[in-house]
């Protein structure tokens, strides 16, 4: 037998976690702890605990989520573990080293689908400590294993799918609290771990995609309502108080995929990140999504689209994303931003489309910024109701202010820089054709266009009369700035309160 913390297959954390703490508990305490933590899904738990002595089994775990507007159920069970008092206050969590995780969805009048999955852990070992309101459970695990035993898809027969995992040197720290709502705290690190999957579809398209890393930490912070959650309506869990945050960092990421169809390699691609972070954040006032990666390379053979291989580098990588979810009169931010520098291409494609050296081969750099004001008409993690007002025409929002606080794009020896704002007036809808009427300013600089429109003409990526349409379209919103440098172009772009589209003070409409 092995030991693990919280025997729900729901999230892996919760089966690796955390440290000692002074006061006691019991093997009842800490499985009203687990209880509380899974009533906090919904749906039915199944379960019938029994005790023997100083250990309490659970036997089978299974729940059951019966799906709005006639649509079956989903249903999940779990193999027991066992939850052993070691006389000192604290409790020990066994499970066997072996045991299956099985969803099944059953819609009604259509065909199930289900997925069983085999897990495995070896040289782990799991103790709940703390107050029966607060326990800690501190986990150390060798190796977790990971592995699909049995595919049921709907109208497909025998599905040929592969997948399986492997995780070694995991320990982790996870602090669940029950009070009016159910409080989860972990703390993870792992070393090496590697994947690989395979999906054939039976008409002779196979996939197969395998990743491995060196190494990684994790933190997960969730805040669960006590009364259970609505999985097709989050958005009133968010009112009873759900949140949550997640970071990671993983080290020495590298993926490998391979796409046949008869036999024949349709996609053969390689990659990898020296160093991989990242980050989300939900709460009632929104989603947000951020991540960098450092020193990424790139490998893509596309035989049948073009014989070389492509092979592509950055730097440094980040981007960052933020959403408004909860209807409401306020105004809210929503954001979308990337930073992508060092970008370098191999040889292989240079030599393709310039033999000659001609264009410059310093590293590139594209980097947006974008924030705005938005009003959200809809709570859109209520899947159901989205979708009907959608579909009924309703107008999702408004859109009051965007600002593009940088735009930057430097490659084969040009450069584009810019920034602007503009507020929106939602009570014209007329002027621009059934949008919102914009007023507000943009400024743009470009540098070395000229010099890089001859140099495609010299290499023959660009034909006369493109580069003449390219200079002419340049003549119409810019102006040259010979005080900032040769070949500089300037443009001063505004939106009037009339309607009007003005370029250096040139009315373009």
């Amino acid at each position: 037998m092995s030991r693990l913390s919280l025997a729900t297959s729901t999230a892996l954390a919760t089966v690796l976690s955390a440290s000692i703490a002074q006061a006691d508990v019991t093997a009842d305490d800490v499985w009203a702890n687990v209880r509380a933590y899974l009533d906090t899904f919904g749906g039915t738990l199944t379960v019938q605990p029994a005790r023997n002595g100083n250990t309490l089994s659970t036997g089978e775990l299974a729940l059951e989520w019966t799906l709005p507007m006639n649509g079956g159920t989903v249903r999940m069970s779990e193999s027991s573990f066992d939850m052993v008092e070691l006389g000192d206050g604290t409790v020990e969590l066994v499970i066997p080293e072996g045991f299956q995780l099985h969803v099944a969805v059953e819609p009604t009048g259509k065909p199930p689908f289900s997925a069983t999955i085999n897990l495995g852990v070896a040289g782990m070992t799991s103790i709940a400590s703390g107050d029966p309101g607060k326990v800690t459970y501190t986990s150390t695990v060798e190796t977790v294993t990971m592995a699909l035993a049995d595919l049921v898809v709907p109208e497909v027969e025998n599905p040929d799918a592969t997948f399986t995992m492997t995780m070694h040197d995991v320990e982790s720290t996870q602090v669940v609290e029950v009070g009016s709502v159910v409080s989860i705290d972990t703390q993870t690190t792992q070393g090496a771990y590697d994947f690989a999957f395979r999906m054939d579809d039976g008409k002779g398209g196979v996939m197969e995609q395998s990743g491995k890393a060196t190494g990684g930490t994790g933190a997960f912070s969730i805040v669960l309502p006590r009364n259970g959650m609505d999985i097709l309506n989050l958005a009133a869990a968010l009112r009873d108080g759900l949140t949550a945050s997640l970071s990671a960092d993983m080290q020495g990421y590298e993926t490998s995929q391979v796409m046949r169809m008869n036999g024949q390699v349709v996609q053969d691609q390689t990659s990898t990140v020296a160093d991989y972070k990242f980050g989300m954040d939900l709460q009632k006032s929104g989603l947000t999504f951020e991540g960098t990666a450092t020193e990424m390379s790139m490998k893509v053979f596309l035989p049948q689209v073009i014989p070389l291989e492509l092979n592509l580098a950055a730097a440094n990588s980040s981007g960052r994303m933020a959403l408004p979810l909860s209807a409401g009169d306020d105004l809210q931010e929503a954001a979308l931003s990337m930073d992508l520098s060092g970008v370098t291409v191999g040889e292989s494609l240079w030599g393709l489309i310039d033999p000659g050296k001609t264009l410059p081969r310093d590293p590139a750099t594209v980097r947006l910024d974008l924030t705005a004001q938005v009003r959200s008409y809809l709570d859109w993690l209520d899947f159901l109701t989205v979708g009907a007002k959608l579909d009924a025409g309703e107008e999702p929002g408004e859109l009051h202010s965007v600002t593009l606080n940088d735009l930057t794009v430097e490659a084969a020896g040009a450069s584009l820089t810019g920034t602007g704002a503009a507020t929106f007036d939602n009570t014209d809808k007329v002027t621009f054709n059934g949008l919102p009427k914009p007023s507000g300013t943009l400024d743009m600089t470009l540098k070395g266009a000229n010099a890089l429109i001859e140099k495609l003409q010299g290499i023959g990526l660009m034909s006369e009369q493109d580069a003449m349409g390219a200079r002419m379209g340049m003549g119409m919103v810019a102006k040259p700035a010979p005080e900032e440098g040769e070949d500089v172009l300037k443009s001063h772009i505004e939106l009037t309160g009339e309607g009007h589209v003005m370029a250096n003070g040139i009315r373009l409409r």
